[in-house]
């Protein structure tokens, strides 16, 4: 078996075409690395430390953080009615009361 060059290796493998491309990749590569780099995905936002913070903060200017966590139960099966809203408020106003 004779040996072969490295350029006869790659004819057998890729077309002249696909070879051009190669290289103008790679010389694009290495003129702007910066543009082949993988974007990393943001962080997930950890929602429960987020709101620890905000709570606390809320809690330094005296002012209460209302969050989600109401006990107040909107109908599932359709949508909320004004009537519906009016006792989520007056609920939430009891809350505060208390």
């Amino acid at each position: 078996a004779e040996e072969k060059n490295a350029f006869e290796a790659l004819a057998e493998t890729f077309t002249l075409r696909e070879i051009n491309l190669i290289i103008e990749l790679f010389n694009d590569y290495i003129e702007r690395p910066e543009d082949f780099q993988i974007r990393k995905k943001k962080q997930e936002v950890d929602l429960e430390e987020q709101a620890k913070t905000i709570e606390k903060h809320m809690k330094d200017m005296n002012l209460k953080y209302k969050n989600d966590n109401s006990d107040f139960e909107f109908p599932k099966n359709r949508k909320s009615t004004p009537e519906d809203i009016r006792k989520f408020w007056e609920n939430e106003k009891n809350k505060d009361e208390d």
